[in-house]
C-alpha cells in the first residue's frame, strides 16, 4: 500500500507542475514556438557547417537540433504516406527530391508568421508549414511525392 501511495504521490509531483504552468505562458517540450526555436538553432547550425566552421555542438543544442530535424522529416515522411487516405485538397506535393535542412527555415517562418501554432503541438505546426508551402496544385493530382 505504501508503495502505491508513493507511486502515486510521485506521478502527481510530476503532473502537477506541468499542468499548474499552463495557465502562464511556460513553453512546454514539444510545442510549436520550441519547434520554431530548435529550428532557429539548427539553421544556425547548418550554416556553420556550410561556411565551414564545425560550430560547437552542446547537450541543450543538440537536443534542439535533434528535436527539429526528427520533427520536420517525422512530418513530411507521414504526409507522403497518408496522400492515399486523405482527400486531394489536404494532399501536400513535395517536389520530386527535396533536403530536409531546405525545409527546416520554412517550418521555422510559417510558426514564427502565425502565432496560433506556437502554442499548438510542434508536430502539428510542422504538418501545418509544410501543407501551405506545398499545396498540391489541380494539374498535378496524383503526381509527386
Amino acid at each position: 500500500m505504501k508503495k502505491i501511495i508513493k507511486a502515486m504521490a510521485l506521478t502527481m509531483a510530476l503532473i502537477l507542475p506541468t499542468v499548474a504552468s499552463a495557465d502562464y505562458g511556460v513553453i512546454h517540450r514539444g510545442q510549436g514556438i520550441e519547434l520554431a526555436q530548435d529550428c532557429l538553432t539548427t539553421e544556425r547550425y547548418l550554416d556553420g557547417l556550410s561556411n565551414g566552421r564545425t560550430p560547437f555542438v552542446d547537450g541543450e543544442d543538440g537536443y534542439a537540433i535533434g528535436n527539429c530535424v526528427n520533427t520536420v522529416n517525422g512530418a513530411a515522411h507521414t504526409l507522403v504516406k497518408i496522400r492515399a487516405w486523405i482527400p486531394y485538397d489536404r494532399q501536400t506535393c513535395f517536389p520530386e527530391t527535396f533536403a530536409t535542412k531546405d525545409v527546416i527555415p520554412v517550418v521555422r517562418k510559417f510558426i514564427e508568421d502565425n502565432p496560433s501554432l506556437k502554442r499548438e503541438d510542434g508536430v502539428d505546426a510542422a504538418i501545418a508549414a509544410l501543407r501551405a508551402k506545398f499545396p498540391c496544385p489541380a494539374a498535378t493530382k496524383g503526381k509527386g511525392l
